[in-house]
This record gives structure tokens, sequence and C-alpha cells, in this order.
């Protein structure tokens, strides 16, 4: 089993459902991945789009434990993503990046690194990203100092506190956390 963090997103409603909504039900819904376990999900969090159309997004992460290999689980993902009302586009050539129904990355394995044209582990923009770094604040209690993602100027490792503490101040104020994390001691109980 690996330890996996996932990021989503989404700022387009879907089935008559807001974006928030339908965020909160595809949280529930990765727990039903097979060869899957989630072990810790961040509170929602609204952010400002960055380099991409439409509204607010909404923003969460997970962190679960998974006996898929990461283009496997990458494969999971995509084929959530197209259930959710997802379609992938062309970026060629785009200032900006669509809205979407539903953004699902694969943001970091453990002891998993790849620079694949399919995935790059770990992802090599989010520790730049407060839509990643806010809500994966909320996972340190599970990961500690597991989680080192590299700074996007010097490639050195670091913790999400520190890359956050390191983003612009605008950045950070431009998301912001929504709800309580759900607690994985709640579920089990």
């Amino acid at each position: 089993m690996s330890l996996s963090l996932l990021a989503l997103g989404a700022n387009l409603p879907f089935a008559g459902r807001s974006a928030e909504a339908n965020l909160r039900l595809v949280m529930k819904e990765l727990e039903s991945l097979e060869k899957c376990r989630v072990l810790a999900s961040s509170r929602l969090w609204r952010s400002a789009p960055v380099m991409a159309e439409g509204p607010l997004f909404f923003n969460a992460c997970s962190l679960m434990d998974t006996s898929l290999e990461p283009l496997e689980l990458l494969e999971e993902l995509l084929s959530l993503e197209s259930h959710w009302g997802r379609i992938r586009g062309n970026k060629t050539g785009q200032a900006l990046a669509a809205a979407r129904t539903l953004d699902l990355d694969l943001i970091w394995m453990e002891g998993r690194t790849s620079d694949g044209a399919r995935l790059s582990l770990p992802h090599p923009r989010a520790s730049g990203r407060a839509f990643v770094l806010g809500p994966l604040l909320d996972l340190e209690p599970w990961l500690g100092e597991r989680l080192q993602l590299p700074h996007p100027a010097t490639g050195e490792p670091c913790s999400s506190q520190a890359l956050w503490l390191q983003l612009p101040e605008v950045a950070r104020l431009e998301c912001q956390p929504m709800a309580e994390p759900i607690d994985p001691m709640e579920k089990a109980a």
C-alpha cells in the first residue's frame, strides 16, 4: 500500500447541484474506489481561479492508502472526473484553463516519482498553489514530515507549512477554509 495525496477542485455545477455540493459528494465517492482507502480529508476551501476561467473554486485534499500503481490511480481519477461531467479539451493555445465540474489531481505518492508525459510525481505545480497547500495543511496531522514537496524556485524538499508561508499574502487571502475537516475516526464509529 502507498500513501497518496489527491487534490480536488470544482467551480461549475453539475446534475442540478452546486460545485460545492458535488465536491462533497465526490469526497465520499473516493471511499468506494477499489484498492483504495481514504484516511483523511481536508475541509473545503474556497479559492479564486488561478489561470482558469469561471467563478470561485471549491478545493480539498484527500489522503488515501492504495495498492494501485500511479498510472492505475490516475485512470481511476480520470474516470471519476468523466462520470462527474468533466470534459477535457486540448489546452494548446489557451491562455486560461476552462472552468470545470471536477478536477482531480494526484499530487504525491509516497516513495514514488515520475516524470512521464501522462503523470509527474510529485505534481510539478502543487508546491506553488494556495488551493492545494491550504487544504494540505489540514492533513499535516496525518502526514507529519512524510510529505515534502519541491520548492518552486529551488527544488529543495519543503513542508506544506513552509511552502504556504512563502506564498504571496494575496494568494493566501484568496484561498480560505469553509468548514471543519472530516475526522476519519468519526467515519469508523
